[in-house]
């Protein structure tokens, strides 16, 4: 995750295009964890469940690239995938997703850093598993303990008042990494 390779990473990955109207809503990339790192999956698809209920959140969500265990089920996916504002087990390269999203979800992989590298708010759902990171440390992040602090975090965002994160806390945190 040097500043440098990140850009030209970037570079070489096709853009993001969405299949569906965006319009005004809100451009939010969910990046699911492994299942099996202590995480509470049964939560992970309800916080999923909550926000496709916005009518003003656009969701993207991106399986676990590794090991094939962070990945929705066919039914989820057809679910998800019928709704107006979710693609749901998208391909599309992770740093693109984030360039195209005005919002991170990420716990769970280092492709929060990304998100940061890119400027984008990131937020770190801690009370969907049971591991300790970096994250949960840097304060380089938006950090929510429940649904209702991720759904906040977002309006925040819609009405413009969510706070950027001090470039000193992402520069501590990209020294520890």
């Amino acid at each position: 995750y040097y500043p440098e390779w990140a850009k030209i990473n970037l570079s070489l990955c096709p853009k993001f295009v969405p299949e569906k109207e965006v319009n005004t809503k809100i451009k939010v990339v969910f990046m699911l964890p492994h299942w099996d790192y202590n995480v509470d999956k049964e939560k992970c698809l309800d916080l999923i469940d909550r926000l496709v209920d916005k009518e003003w959140v656009y969701l993207t969500i991106k399986d676990h690239t590794r090991d094939g265990e962070g990945g929705l089920s066919y039914d989820l996916r057809q679910k998800y995938n019928a709704m107006p504002n979710v693609e749901a087990s998208i391909s599309a390269h992770s740093p693109a997703l984030i360039e195209w999203a005005d919002v991170t979800i990420n716990f769970g992989s280092s492709i929060g850093i990304e998100a940061l590298l890119q400027g984008k708010h990131l937020i770190y759902p801690s009370y969907l598993h049971t591991n300790r990171t970096i994250f949960d440390e840097a304060l380089a992040c938006h950090l929510a303990k429940s649904h209702l602090d991720v759904i906040n975090l977002l309006k925040d965002y819609r009405n413009k008042v969510l706070k950027e994160i001090p470039l000193k806390n992402k520069n501590q945190l990209y020294r520890e990494v």
